[in-house]
């Protein structure tokens, strides 16, 4: 599926034991490129990007007082 309809997936997670994805029912399933999923076009997702990534908030709770 993935070769098949060019969807971009890191090579780690590409395989059934890395459970690189849910299994689809039918083999003629099209993928979702990232863009199709995307709730942020690229310019707002680059104005936001700091405040909304993963990294950036455990920064912030590691400098909050306890």
């Amino acid at each position: 599926m993935v070769r098949k309809h060019s969807i971009p997936m890191d090579k780690l997670y590409a395989t059934e034991q890395r459970e690189g994805g849910t299994p689809a029912l039918l083999d003629d399933v099209p993928g979702y490129q990232r863009n199709d999923l995307a709730v942020f076009s690229e310019e707002e997702w680059q104005q936001q990007r700091d405040s909304l990534i993963l990294e950036s908030w455990l920064a912030k709770a590691r400098e909050a007082p306890h």
